[in-house]
């Protein structure tokens, strides 16, 4: 018997932080169908999709205290920082089990 009922994908819950001066980079090789950001605090976190990520990180992408989903999905890398070089946290849903590094800041 089959079913036109809609799959749920399977998500994990990350908790990530990041020491100040640096920022941290989800792999290049990654295509994750189910990506979710949550930033809850008053800190503007930044983020990059896709090689080599502005030196200036106002280019980046501002998602302070916003939750951010891309219903179909991300590829590639994904940096997040805060500008002035702070160190912060996040929090994601992915179908992934994500491993970011810690890598310094573009310059």
């Amino acid at each position: 018997m089959s079913s036109n009922r809609p799959t749920v994908p399977r998500i994990q819950s990350h908790y990530f932080a990041w020491t100040a001066g640096n920022m941290i980079v989800f792999p290049a090789d990654k295509h994750r169908t189910y990506f979710a950001i949550e930033d809850d605090d008053a800190h503007d976190l930044r983020m990059w999709v896709g090689a080599n990520p502005s030196a200036d990180i106002e280019e980046w992408w501002s998602i302070a205290q916003q939750h951010v989903f891309f219903e179909h999905g991300v590829y590639g890398p994904i940096y997040f920082t805060e500008p002035g070089g702070g160190g912060d946290d996040i929090k994601l849903i992915s179908n992934l089990i994500e491993t970011p590094t810690e890598e310094v800041l573009p310059t």
